[in-house]
């Protein structure tokens, strides 16, 4: 469930810096430690992060609900040139046999 979530995350930030910002370069890192942080940076166009707030971009929305499904926070920042998507999951006991 997880990797399906952050992957459709990925796969809507991605296309939308490639669609709406016209961005040369998207970045994608993901790192695995005290859980899991997920960032996609573009040096797109940018766009109005406060549109997540209002709920008028779906796209956005749509990503912020599935961060919440999984008990993680999301962080958007955008200007011209530099638009960043952080995903932050909590980590998660381990499973017991």
């Amino acid at each position: 469930m997880t990797r399906e979530a952050l992957l459709r995350i990925v796969h809507e930030a991605v296309t939308n810096a490639s669609r709406h910002g016209q961005a040369d370069n998207v970045s994608v890192e993901v790192r695995n430690g005290d859980g899991v942080r997920l960032s996609v940076s573009d040096d797109g166009g940018g766009f109005d992060a406060a549109a997540l707030q209002r709920g008028a971009a779906f796209g956005l929305f749509a990503m912020r609900e599935r961060t919440e499904a999984l008990g993680g926070q999301l962080h958007v920042s955008s200007a011209p040139g530099d638009t960043r998507i952080e995903v932050v999951l909590p980590l998660r006991p381990a499973r017991r046999s």
